[in-house]
């Protein structure tokens, strides 16, 4: 039997207290609540970072805000360019990595392409974003039904 898929998905500002699989009863999140159902959910994962470019890191890199957000030639920098990522780590034993960010703060310049095979970013903030499990496609099953 060939290698599982892993699919990491995390949502930005997302309430978990209104998500179906969390218990929460309006059908607020069928489908996420439908993968839930064979898939291993982090309950009680706490944001290392106060904003998304510090708290990413934390999940990303296994880095705290106060050790990876730093100011450098570039801008706003949260992963060091020598940091060990979760992709990094899956790419460097024989895994295909691939990010597909919409969120306009994750970007390259910032190392969050760190250890990814493959790295895409959306429209800006401006325009709706192009959905990010539609491009990843084939990772998991029925992954347009993700889609707004």
């Amino acid at each position: 039997m060939g290698k599982s898929n892993i699919l990491f998905l995390t949502v930005d500002c997302l309430r978990y207290d209104r998500c179906g699989f969390n218990g929460y009863t309006r059908p607020t999140t069928p489908t996420l609540t439908e993968l839930a159902r064979s898939s291993l959910v982090f309950d009680t994962a706490v944001a290392t970072g106060p904003y998304t470019p510090e708290s990413v890191p934390g999940f990303h890199a296994g880095l705290h805000g106060y050790n990876s957000a730093y100011y450098s030639d570039v801008d706003w920098t949260a992963i060091p360019n020598d940091a060990e990522t979760l992709a990094s780590h899956f790419r460097n034993t024989g895994w295909e990595t691939i990010a597909t960010i919409s969120n306009p703060q994750l970007t390259t310049e910032r190392n969050f392409d760190t250890g990814s095979t493959a790295f895409e970013t959306s429209a800006p903030r401006t325009s709706r974003p192009k959905s990010a499990i539609r491009r990843v496609g084939g990772i998991a099953p029925r992954a347009g039904e993700f889609c707004a």
